[in-house]
C-alpha cells in the first residue's frame, strides 16, 4: 500500500452492529493490509451515563470500547469515533427521551415527509437541550478515543430549518453555528474535529467562516452546486483546510457519474459502477482471506488494496 500519511478504512456499526470480536478481526485484517486507522460509525452505539436509553444488545459499553482501543493499538492502528449530533441522529431520537429535541417534533413536515407522520431524523440545533445533550455526550465519547480526531458527521442535514426556531435563520447559518459550537466542544476535549464536506457544496461561503483546524472530509457524490461560480468557490475555500479524500468515492460517485450525466443509460451506468466497486472490494478480502488461510506469500504490487480500497488520503 502507498504510503500515505494516513490509511484509514471505516466500518459502520450503527446501520449493521458487530461483535468485538469481529471488529477485532477487522482490525486485523487492516494491519496486514496496511492500513494505520480505522473510523468507527458508531451514531448511537456506546452507552453512557448521558445515554442509558438504548439496550445493552445494541450498545458497546465504555470498557468495550477501551478493549477495541487498545487491541488496534497493540497493532499499530487508531481508532477514531463518528458520531453526529445533529444529521443522522435517528437512532438518538427514537427514544421517548431524546424525541423532544428533534427538528421535526410534533410530527411537523420535512423535507421528506408530510404533516402529520414522524420522521425523526435530525435534531434542533437552536433548541438549548440538543447542545446540553450533546456536549455531554460527547466529551464521554472523546474520553474513551486516544485519537487526536473526532468525526461529528454534519452530512446529509436535509431536515434543517423547518421547525419554528429554525425557520428564523438560514440553513447556513444554522450550519455554521452548529459546527462551531461542537467543534469548540471537542477542542475542549483536546480533540481536532472532522467533518463530511457534502453539505458545503451547497453553501460553500460558510468555509470563509469555518475555524481552519477542522478536517474536511470529502463524501464526494457528485458536485451539487450546478452555477460555476458556487462550484469553484467550493473548490478553492476547500484547499484552505486539511482534507480527507475518499478516492473510491472521488473516482465512481463523482468523476464517473458526472462523466456519464446525460446518457439514456444514465442510471444503469451509475449502478453498474458501484456493483463494479463492490465486486472489486469482495474481490480483495477474499483474496487476503485465501492468503491467510493457506499461506500464500504475499505479491504487494498485485494487490487491489492498492490501487482501489484506500479510503482516505491526508
Amino acid at each position: 500500500m502507498a504510503k500515505f500519511d494516513i490509511r484509514w478504512a471505516q466500518l459502520d456499526v450503527a446501520r449493521q452492529m458487530e461483535t468485538v470480536e469481529f471488529i477485532e478481526k477487522f482490525i486485523v485484517l487492516l494491519a496486514d493490509s496496511g492500513y494505520n486507522g480505522l473510523l468507527l460509525y458508531l451514531e448511537d452505539r456506546i452507552k453512557t451515563a448521558t445515554y442509558p436509553y438504548a439496550d445493552d444488545a445494541e450498545s458497546y459499553t465504555p470498557d468495550q470500547i477501551r478493549e477495541m482501543v487498545a487491541y488496534a493499538e497493540k497493532l499499530g492502528l487508531e481508532l477514531v469515533p463518528v458520531v453526529s449530533p445533529v444529521g443522522h441522529t435517528e437512532r438518538f431520537l427514537k427514544h421517548e427521551e431524546l424525541k423532544h429535541i428533534a427538528e421535526l417534533r410534533g410530527k411537523i413536515a420535512g423535507a421528506y415527509n408530510e404533516a402529520g407522520v414522524e420522521r425523526y431524523m435530525a435534531t434542533c440545533p437552536q433548541l438549548p437541550a440538543t447542545p446540553a445533550f450533546f456536549d455531554a455526550y460527547l466529551t464521554e465519547v472523546a474520553e474513551l478515543f486516544p485519537s487526536p480526531f473526532f468525526h461529528i458527521g454534519f452530512d446529509e442535514i436535509w431536515d434543517m430549518g423547518f421547525c419554528e426556531l429554525c425557520k428564523k435563520k438560514s440553513i447556513a447559518d444554522l450550519y455554521y453555528e452548529a459546527v462551531t459550537h461542537f467543534h469548540d466542544v471537542l477542542k475542549k476535549c483536546g480533540k481536532d474535529c472532522m467533518i463530511w464536506d457534502d453539505m458545503l457544496e451547497q453553501f460553500p461561503w460558510v468555509m470563509e467562516k469555518l475555524p481552519r483546524d477542522i478536517v474536511m472530509c470529502a463524501w464526494f457524490y457528485r458536485f451539487y452546486p450546478q452555477d460555476s461560480g458556487r462550484r469553484t468557490r467550493y473548490i478553492v475555500l476547500n484547499q484552505t483546510f486539511s482534507s480527507i479524500l475518499s478516492s473510491s468515492v472521488l473516482l465512481l460517485s463523482g468523476i464517473m457519474i458526472d462523466a456519464v450525466e446525460g446518457s439514456p443509460l444514465q442510471d444503469q451506468m451509475i449502478l453498474g459502477f458501484r456493483y463494479f466497486a463492490f465486486v472489486l472490494v469482495l474481490i480483495d478480502v477474499m483474496m487476503q482471506a485465501f492468503a491467510k488461510e493457506y499461506d500464500v506469500p504475499k505479491a504487494p504490487k498485485l494487490r487491489l488494496t492498492n490501487v482501489f480500497t484506500l479510503p482516505f488520503h491526508y
